[in-house]
């Protein structure tokens, strides 16, 4: 018989900064809980590792409510986009962006980030000794502006794609009721530009699939709302890496002179940011198609499943010492921080090429950064999905004179 449901404080700043630990506990030796989300709903979490890797690739947990016949119209139509679709249509939209941005292409994408890169780290010399916001200096408009030239967005806009991501999180927290206008807004946006590269066919992500469209039965709602999922998913996740993965080095001071030393290690030290302190704590959400039982519990169908990737990438039956930050262990890509299967993350390739070239160029020109403020007083954004900071401050430390490239 399942247990009532435990009332999380998904919204609670103290909840929320360690809730990969919290969670973990009150599992006890489980690998699933039952939960009461803010909004009253009753849900799974999961927090092992095993159980993670599992049903992330599991067909019994689907995207659409069960008994809800085409749930997604009620949603704007952006809002339809891969991440609330199952196969057939998510295959299909899967395959269309798979051929418009393949890893050879995010590769090639080197240059044009670690010269963006470059241009931010070398402003915060200005600040001289004075903090900073590394989410708001780098760790936000690095990403902003690589999506949107990979989307071919104008680059005058990039402040305006920013703002509405900005408000849109906001409005999930606070003004539900106002998601909606801002979608229209975003969605008139993105119509236009649709409608330009139809004219004016160029070499981004956005005119690829425009002129495919035909050949990979794709409509112009389907392109807008596939452009709303890059652009938000594309740099918010890239964002919290940075900014987690600076938090998470500058807790070890030892580990960012290593880094601000050596560059090469730069790809073992973000799949340990992405262990430690994953961007995306929860997967998205998920339904049972039919009852699951899994360790005495019952998962019913119609549930709401969440797995928990921050618990799993925690779990201490695979990983040693987990809530130790450790760019040295051997197993730290095992994590599970980009999900499995049909749902793994499409940007993985670009959130960790950002990742490491963020890192290794602010840890070159500031060897001796360190945190302007005490760890404990940093907010977490609250909500279930994501884990990022609201702000990051930063200052260059004692020396901070750039070291050679």
């Amino acid at each position: 018989m399942n247990a009532e449901p435990d009332n999380l404080p998904f919204l609670d700043p103290e909840f929320k900064a360690r809730s990969p630990i919290l969670c973990r506990q009150l599992a006890g030796d489980g690998s699933l809980i039952r939960v009461r989300l803010p909004s009253d709903l009753g849900a799974w979490i999961t927090v092992s590792h095993n159980l993670a890797r599992s049903l992330l690739r599991d067909a019994r947990l689907i995207k659409q409510p069960i008994g809800i016949t085409s749930s997604t119209k009620s949603l704007h139509p952006i809002f339809r986009h891969m991440l609330a679709l199952d196969p057939p249509e998510h295959t299909r939209l899967r395959a269309a962006l798979s051929a418009a941005m393949p890893p050879e292409r995010v590769r090639m994408l080197r240059p044009e980030v670690e010269a963006v890169t470059q241009n931010l780290v070398t402003k915060l010399s200005a600040y001289g000794m004075e903090p900073f916001d590394i989410l708001a200096e780098l760790a936000l408009p690095l990403p902003v502006k690589v999506i949107t030239q990979l989307l071919g967005i104008p680059s005058e806009d990039q402040a305006l794609i920013q703002e509405w991501s900005l408000s849109l999180l906001q409005a999930d927290l606070d003004k539900p009721d106002r998601t909606n206008a801002i979608a229209d807004d975003i969605d008139a946006y993105l119509r236009i530009l649709i409608a330009e590269k139809q004219r004016a066919p160029d070499d981004s992500v956005m005119s690829f699939l425009v002129h495919a469209k035909k050949q990979e039965s794709l409509s112009t709602e389907e392109i807008s709302a596939m452009g709303f999922l890059l652009l938000t998913a594309g740099h918010e996740t890239s964002a919290n890496l940075i900014a987690n993965g600076v938090l998470s080095l500058l807790r070890t001071p030892s580990t960012w002179r290593q880094l601000s030393m050596d560059p090469s290690i730069a790809g073992a030290t973000i799949e340990e940011v992405l262990r430690f302190e994953s961007p995306l704590e929860f997967s998205t959400l998920r339904y049972a198609a039919e009852d699951i039982v899994i360790e005495g519990q019952t998962i019913c169908r119609g549930d709401l499943v969440f797995v928990g990737l921050g618990a799993a990438n925690r779990d201490p039956f695979v990983f040693s010492k987990p809530n130790v930050f450790d760019i040295d262990r051997n197993n730290n890509a095992r994590h599970v921080s980009f999900g499995q299967g049909v749902h793994a993350c499409p940007g993985a390739h670009l959130a960790r090429l950002e990742g490491e070239v963020a890192l290794s160029a602010l840890a070159r020109h500031f060897p001796s950064l360190e945190l302007a403020t005490v760890p404990e007083t940093l907010q977490w954004i609250p909500g279930l999905v994501m884990r990022g900071l609201a702000s990051l401050p930063v200052r260059a430390g004692n020396q901070h004179e750039a070291k050679p490239s």
